[in-house]
């Protein structure tokens, strides 16, 4: 037996704010605030490294430029499909594609190849020329399907984005300038985010409504009110979704633990207004985003400064971030095929966990036990880590599941101890998945796949497992119990003997088979086992004995 996890109980800590002075410098970059959101939407990721870290009053190349414009309308995707032989052969036309910085060259060729933006003569591109403002304009303003032929994107296409975006006469003419630096591309980009679009929606809305960026997303920056009582943000008509507050609570939190931050800045809201709500919203977090790693615990201050705790430094944290997603992508193109079903997505995965994972059973383990990165990198972890490993793979494979904390019972002392497992949702109905007790150590020290906790309902899996079963869905069903699904049940003493002779001549040297509901069979083992042996011919030469689930192995030389 295996023994499970304890969770950490996790100390929040409310502060009263005190304000004070210092000196700042101030910033050489207008546009400070509105880069760092662009920044994290994506759409200058290439520029810099942090959110305007680096040179704002650096000129705009032309090449820049056209990576941002195609960041802008969301086409990073299809950037990314195209293959080195394709971007190669569509810049190959252009004397100067060999000036193009390599990160560049697929959004360039991309902008070429659909006609989001043109070379400067039938033969050039120009990569390395400076970007005026009323250019950059003409070219966002053809892509948000303002005709060529239009006489404002013609002769003034900068002032007419400033009218359709909102921006007054000054800015307009702040950003209206024959060399752009990179400070005012932001603020062009950032203008365009909310210009409207000639059938008067917005770009934003436009975008979410394409799925380029969520909802939740654009009210974390506020572009859409996630309380429109509140006055703030700006309002996007026609767009009906509001997320909550909490959605965006969630949000800030999640992206902050995934990009291993140190502290953010939440709004004051219904949902941060208590750090019993921000307490709350982190545990939902961290239970639905097993891709986080090592965050133990933070502090909420009363002005809504959080700042987060992590066993590990955080450049190990980083490390292993990165490292985890290149490992479960990996995996996940090892593992799921075209045209699998959801219950072959699952049991994959399991079968890979447990045949490819040791159970770490000392007490002094590391804090990479508890986690997805201990399952799939190291190879070592405890059922916390198992739990989040399947979640992690199934999460990405379109397969519905959920992480579940409860106890299990230890067979050993008799008592309940804390314990994680899964529950899945496999073709509308839910089941329990404990992959970490489908991976016993056996006596010798070495691991046995077996698939006894393989989607169960709450009425078996309840023998032995405790949870909360207010917070879960309701387990009913045993259509894809593993034993079920592959017709693997024998009860009764005339059904075992015929299916375990059966299997033994058509030369099977180990089944696994349920024999009944429980450990009680109702009928004499040992005689079965004789009469099983004189149909096969074969002899049983060990077994594992019937468990509470009623299954049994059975061995034949």
């Amino acid at each position: 037996m295996k023994k499970p996890e304890k969770f950490i109980i996790i100390l929040l800590v409310f502060l009263v704010f005190i304000s004070s002075f210092a000196i700042v410098p101030v910033s050489a970059a207008r546009y400070e605030a509105e880069a760092a959101l662009l920044h994290a939407l994506g759409i200058i990721d290439g520029w810099y490294t942090e959110p305007f870290d680096a040179k704002p009053g650096a000129k705009l190349q032309r090449q820049a430029a056209v990576v941002a414009l195609v960041k802008l309308f969301g086409k990073k995707d299809e950037v990314h499909a195209l293959t080195q032989s394709e971007v190669d052969g569509i810049l190959s036309r252009y004397s100067d594609s060999h000036l193009i910085a390599p990160s560049a060259r697929p959004y360039i060729a991309y902008a070429v190849k659909t006609g989001m933006a043109a070379g400067t003569s039938p033969g050039t591109l120009s990569p390395r020329a400076w970007m005026d403002s009323d250019t950059f304009a003409a070219m966002i303003l053809r892509n948000m399907g303002y005709g060529t032929d239009s006489p404002e994107v013609l002769l003034r296409p900068m002032a007419f984005l400033g009218e359709i975006s909102g921006l007054d006469e000054r800015a307009v003419t702040i950003l209206s300038k024959k060399v752009l630096i990179k400070d005012d591309a932001v603020g062009i980009l950032y203008a365009a985010l909310q210009a409207r679009l000639p059938d008067r929606r917005h770009l934003m809305e436009d975008l979410i409504g394409k799925g380029y960026i969520s909802a939740i997303t654009a009210a974390k920056y506020g572009f859409i009110l996630s309380d429109p009582a509140s006055g703030t943000g700006m309002r996007l008509p026609g767009y009906a979704y509001r997320p909550s507050d909490r959605e965006v609570v969630y949000e800030l939190i999640r992206d902050a633990l995934l990009s291993v931050s140190e502290s953010i800045m939440l709004p004051v809201n219904t949902a941060s207004d208590t750090p019993e709500e921000v307490f709350a919203v982190w545990q939902d977090v961290l239970n639905d985003t097993p891709e986080i790693l090592y965050n133990t615990g933070l502090i909420y201050r009363s002005d809504g400064l959080l700042t987060f705790d992590y066993s590990l430094d955080i450049e190990i944290v980083k490390k292993h971030r990165r490292l985890l997603e290149e490992r479960a992508e990996a995996l996940l193109r090892e593992l799921i095929r075209p045209g699998m079903t959801d219950f072959q997505k699952e049991l994959v995965i399991h079968d890979y966990i447990v045949n490819h994972c040791t159970y770490d059973p000392t007490p002094s383990r590391s804090p990479e036990a508890n986690s997805a990165y201990g399952v799939l990198c190291l190879g070592k972890a405890v059922c916390e880590g198992y739990a989040k490993a399947i979640k992690l793979l199934l999460d990405r494979a379109g397969v519905e599941c959920l992480l579940v904390t409860g106890q299990a019972l230890n067979s050993f002392t008799g008592t309940y101890q804390s314990h994680a497992w899964n529950i899945v949702k496999i073709e509308g109905k839910y089941y329990h998945l404990d992959a970490t007790w489908d991976d016993p150590i056996m006596k010798d020290g070495s691991n046995k796949l077996i698939h006894t906790y393989f989607n169960l309902p709450d009425e078996d899996i309840g023998r032995d497992h405790r949870w909360d079963r207010t917070s879960y869905p309701v387990c009913v069903s045993t259509e894809h119990n593993y034993y079920v699904y592959n017709d693997l049940i024998a009860i009764g003493y005339d059904a075992f003997v015929s299916y375990a002779s059966r299997k033994a001549r058509e030369g099977h040297d180990s089944i696994a088979v349920k024999i009944s509901p429980n450990q009680e069979i109702g009928f004499d083992l040992n005689k079965a086992f004789k009469e099983i042996q004189s149909r096969a011919n074969r002899r049983i030469c060990a077994y594992k004995p019937v468990d509470s689930y009623g299954i049994i192995e059975l061995f034949f030389k």
